[in-house]
């Protein structure tokens, strides 16, 4: 954990911790504590996230935040940080979207118990701002509203944040869940489709090979795809 403290800091820094609300003086900068929080979120997940176990060597959290929820915001935020500081965007616009958009996906990966919670209060976040407005960079010369843009950026994220946070999610618990891996779920639903009658449900049947040979990050990206065939589609047409 950092061991910054606002005196070390710049006067323009903005990791300067915010004025004292109560307890004691603080000694991390609010970064600090993100990334600590983080840490214990990681490993025991929100239940193991309390006051308390930021309490040593930190100071009074209400220095900081005034509610876990506000430091649930700020820990996405340093997630959200991390992602922006390690892509390498590339020149054309729907690379540099698909480039930002596995970014998302692995760092929900990484930290699959805050995956949920990413982008929630974009509003109020720097990170989460900026990451908006990189993505809405790569769309300025495309669709040829603001309306447009705005919707294109809102479905990608959406469906980044949403789905990508879903698919986690999801194979978190199932590596919770002693003897149930993933992919012998993925095989007996399969087989359950291919067993499906061929008259009422011939769709679902007709996939059960697809499906099963499937994987989620592969699944993720083509859908990825869709989505930015769609905005390039509308911007070809000027609609």
């Amino acid at each position: 954990m950092e061991a910054v403290t606002s005196r070390t800091l710049p006067p323009d820094d903005d990791r300067r911790v915010p004025a004292p609300r109560r307890g004691r003086r603080p000694t991390l900068s609010l970064d600090a504590v993100a990334a600590g929080a983080l840490e214990i979120l990681d490993v025991g997940g929100k239940d193991a996230l309390t006051f308390r176990s930021l309490e040593t060597g930190v100071g009074s959290l209400y220095h900081y935040v005034a509610s876990k929820d506000e430091l649930l915001d700020h820990v996405t935020d340093e997630v959200l940080g991390r992602v922006l500081a390690a892509l390498t965007l590339p020149e054309d616009p729907y690379a540099a979207l698909r480039a930002i958009a596995d970014g998302l996906y692995d760092a929900m990966g990484e930290h699959r118990r805050i995956a949920s919670y990413l982008l929630r209060n974009s509003g109020m976040m720097t990170k989460s701002m900026e990451l908006f407005e990189l993505i809405g960079s790569q769309l300025t010369a495309l669709p040829p509203t603001d309306r447009q843009r705005l919707d294109a950026v809102d479905a990608l994220i959406a469906y980044v944040t949403g789905v990508g946070a879903d698919i986690h999610s999801y194979e978190a618990t199932l590596s919770e869940v002693a003897g149930t891996p993933d992919a012998d779920e993925i095989r007996s639903v399969a087989r359950q489709w291919a067993e499906l009658d061929a008259e009422r449900l011939p769709f679902m049947r007709s996939v059960a090979a697809e499906f099963e040979s499937h994987d989620n990050r592969t699944r993720f990206r083509a859908r990825v795809d869709l989505i930015l065939a769609g905005i390039e589609r509308r911007a070809e047409a000027g609609e």
